[in-house]
């Protein structure tokens, strides 16, 4: 074994050389298929390729995968990890998906991270704008806005609507003022008229107060009116005086 015979007379007997082999009776050596290899003369057998390695035909020794490819046992030749994987260093039979927030081209061993404002999910191989509507916390995919608040495109975080203001929708910046008589507080979307008997003086809802016994406010009032002369209010928050008798 390692050996060729050609001859039966014992003449011109010769060692296989690496990357060749010969069995027991054998008149020449063969090369080690792909994939395969022997690493010194003499062999009587070759030996496979681990994973992330290959061989072409009479190899003497496994070659590794280039940093991005990939390959399983026995292999002659290593594939590229696709767009959205990463290779191993050194190389392995397999690719890993990139996580969430990250992104990577074909061949690649690292992820990158997205850009501000942009997502991805696992496996991608590009980041995507953050939705109006929407915020994307460190490139994770999209939560939505909670009620009162509001993004536009490519926000990692939504906006209260500010205090005193009606605002569009959750996926709009537009804003309008509230009206004289009517007021929001901060993270309330639309504005609410003031009630009857109060008065609203300010629109960002501060300084509410109930008118008391002897004044009266009707819906939407910036302030409390005194009853007039010959009128009366006998409780809080009245929303209208009382002849007198």
């Amino acid at each position: 074994a390692g050996e060729a015979c050609p001859y039966v007379n014992g003449t011109s007997i010769s060692v296989c050389l690496s990357g060749y082999y010969s069995l027991s009776g054998w008149t020449s050596c063969l090369k080690c298929s792909a994939g395969t290899y022997s690493p010194s003369s003499g062999s009587d057998e070759c030996f496979v390729c681990a994973e992330g390695q290959h061989s072409t035909n009479g190899s003497s020794s496994c070659s590794w995968c280039s940093n991005g490819y990939y390959s399983g046992r026995n292999s002659e030749s290593c594939s590229i990890c696709s767009a959205g994987t990463i290779g191993h260093v050194p190389a392995g039979d397999n690719c890993t998906y990139c996580p969430e927030g990250t992104y990577s081209g074909a061949g690649e061993t690292l992820c990158h991270a997205c850009n501000e404002g942009y997502y991805s999910e696992e496996g991608w191989d590009n980041c995507t704008l953050c939705p109006a509507g929407m915020y994307c916390a460190d490139g994770y995919p999209p939560e939505e806005c909670s009620e009162g608040s509001f993004s536009v495109s490519g926000f990692t975080s939504c906006t209260p609507c500010p205090a005193g203001h009606q605002c569009e929708s959750v996926a709009s910046s537009s804003m309008s003022e509230c009206r004289l008589g009517y007021y929001s507080l901060s993270g309330v979307m639309n504005c609410t008229e003031c009630g009857s008997g109060r008065a609203c003086p300010f629109k960002n809802g501060s300084s509410i107060c109930d008118c008391v016994a002897g004044e009266y406010a009707v819906s939407g009032s910036t302030s409390c009116l005194v009853c007039g002369s010959g009128t009366y209010s006998s409780s809080s928050r009245s929303t209208s005086c009382t002849t007198c008798d």
